[in-house]
């Protein structure tokens, strides 16, 4: 039975540690940009969908609403940083509940869609192996059936994302998969290359600005404080001229 794994963690693979040490971390965004168009965007923002593409945005959507439901009941759960956290008052940790009643309502919530994403999970076979790829190290992989290029693309996505929203999330440190948004202007799906980046390109950038009431209400206190006088008094000396 043939068969497809992660890639071989080599040079050319560009490990998330070899990333670091090669270019920082702004190279390591670099390449986990290209990835994400690659492994997912790229077939979520095409006109043309299909089940397997919308089984993929949904964990994406569902992943989202997972880490920012976390950080939520994080900040409700504990006081403190560094070595002296403590669980507050309102979480009762043995019964996983909150007293507040719209904090529960969170944790429900935040439970409900981890089981959802588990769930939605079930579908895919994966199995567990061991690779190294020019002899660069014994590293764990996962490989399943090669039936179809479409189901191929599918595996791939799922798992890059599941993968994708376990890094960086712990305590207060957001995960990875928020990086993953939508364009304010053309709410097209994109993976930020810095935390405040908000649009695809920086045409629906100025175009947003452009259309926004602040933006109007300075160019129309321009045009009448500074515009208008100036073409009246163009229009005074042309007249003087005359």
């Amino acid at each position: 039975m043939s068969s497809l794994s992660r890639p071989l963690r080599t040079a050319k693979a560009k490990s998330p540690d070899l990333a670091r040490l090669l270019g920082g971390e702004r190279k390591l965004r670099e390449i986990q940009a290209d990835a994400a168009w690659m492994r997912i965007l790229s077939k979520v923002n095409a006109k043309t969908t299909s089940p397997r593409v919308d089984r993929v945005l949904w964990l994406l959507e569902a992943l989202i609403k997972a880490e920012r439901l976390r950080l939520q009941l994080y900040e409700a759960t504990y006081i403190g940083t560094g070595n002296s956290i403590s669980v507050t008052s309102r979480y009762d940790a043995i019964r996983d509940s909150f007293a507040d009643p719209q904090l529960q309502a969170l944790n429900l919530e935040f439970q409900e869609t981890l089981k959802q994403i588990e769930q939605s999970l079930k579908r895919y076979r994966w199995t567990p192996t061991i690779r190294s790829g020019d002899f660069y190290g014994l590293t764990e992989r996962h490989i399943w059936p090669k039936k179809s290029a479409e189901d191929n693309w599918e595996n791939w996505a799922v798992f890059w994302l599941i993968n994708h929203a376990a890094e960086g999330s712990s305590g207060r440190s957001q995960s990875l998969i928020l990086r993953f948004r939508r364009c304010r202007q053309c709410q097209t799906w994109l993976y930020a290359r810095t935390k405040h980046q908000e649009h695809c390109s920086a045409r629906c950038r100025k175009k947003l600005h452009s259309e926004s009431p602040e933006f109007k209400g300075k160019r129309a206190k321009y045009m009448r404080e500074t515009y208008r006088p100036q073409q009246r008094r163009r229009g005074e000396l042309e007249g003087r001229r005359r």
